[in-house]
């Protein structure tokens, strides 16, 4: 698996558990692409596929200029 796919599941994989576990809850905004690119050391690319992922488990959904959010309803599933 390369690197970079390997970092987009990670990055996905983490934000899934905070939503289950209840500490990101329906409709919280999810740090900007640029702040995750930064925190993980990615570039945006990788985090936007990793919010591709999010959006296909059906955990997220994004407002055009706003960001992404936690879709309501997904949690602890």
């Amino acid at each position: 698996m390369p690197y970079e796919q390997a970092e987009y599941r990670r990055i996905a994989d983490e934000v899934t558990a905070r939503i289950r576990s209840g500490e990101l809850k329906a409709h919280d905004k999810l740090p900007s692409t640029a702040e995750l690119a930064e925190q993980y050391h990615v570039s945006t690319a990788t985090v936007n596929r990793a919010f591709g992922l999010l959006h296909d488990r059906e955990l997220v959904y994004g407002k055009q200029g706003k960001g992404v959010f936690v879709a309501e309803g997904k949690a602890n599933k």
